[in-house]
């Protein structure tokens, strides 16, 4: 279960922006299947996800 913004980034950098995606859909389809929990007008609202790394490979920013 991601948590919050650190969990969102530690879950990216270990298993890729699908697993993401993935996590989300499967949470939106198993855990809320009649959009009570997380109001939304269709069943599979799309989704997107881009991953920004600022830092230089030394791991200093930019």
């Amino acid at each position: 279960m991601i948590g919050g913004w650190p969990q969102l980034v530690a879950a990216v950098l270990a298993h890729g922006p699908e697993s993401v995606l993935d996590a989300a859909h499967q949470a939106a389809a198993t855990g809320d299947p009649r959009a009570r929990r997380w109001p939304r007008y269709k069943a599979h609202d799309d989704k997107a996800l881009a991953v920004v790394d600022f830092t230089t490979p030394s791991g200093t920013p930019s």
